[in-house]
């Protein structure tokens, strides 16, 4: 199947509900986008049909209800009401992995302990790092990444645009990222000096 090449004549067919056109979409997404997409990410088999069907479904109610303004990018998102919709399958508690032991299923209900202390090591650093920052970078980083705020709302509350929304949250990472470079030297110089 080669490339398709979306516009606004094809996405006046999605909201009128074509069926030829409807058909295309299922098909053309199900085996170029999402299937390899959700298998990659390994998903279970046996549920990837499932999270295909939640996406199109989701993508079908978002066409027709006129909310896509750029035809050509369609495929675009898609793809992201895809990652929407594993996200959410990450999030399910029953999507969790099991493990066997003697022929006996037991359900894992969180990390172990190793896990648990390593997490909340990487969470010490992380928020160490962030106390190192701007006063503006530490808020836009804490919400956006900690807090899972909505971008819209982030924008809202410091009176920015996205782009320059993208511009705080990139300067702010390769800032992160020098502070976490230079604790890392001072560790390793500690540990040679001890």
């Amino acid at each position: 199947m080669e490339f398709f090449s979306f516009d606004a004549d094809y996405v006046r067919r999605l909201e009128t509900q074509d069926s030829a056109t409807e058909e295309h979409f299922v098909a053309y997404f199900t085996s170029r986008l999402l299937r390899p997409k959700f298998s990659r990410r390994g998903v279970p088999a046996d549920q990837i049909d499932d999270l295909v069907q939640d996406t199109l479904i989701r993508a079908l109610q978002k066409v027709r209800g006129q909310a896509i303004r750029q035809p050509e990018a369609l495929g675009k998102f898609v793809s992201t009401t895809g990652d929407y919709v594993w996200k959410e399958f990450l999030r399910d508690p029953t999507n969790r992995p099991h493990e066997d032991v003697d022929g006996v299923d037991i359900a894992v209900n969180g990390p172990g302990p190793e896990d648990a202390l390593r997490q909340k090591e990487v969470k010490a650093r992380i928020l160490a790092v962030l106390k190192k920052l701007p006063s503006r970078d530490q808020l836009v980083l804490r919400g956006l990444f900690l807090l899972e705020k909505d971008k819209d709302a982030i924008c809202k509350e410091f009176g920015i645009d996205r782009v320059h929304l993208r511009l705080i949250v990139h300067r702010a990472l390769l800032k992160a990222r020098r502070c976490l470079d230079e604790d890392e030297l001072e560790s390793d110089i500690e540990s040679a000096d001890g």
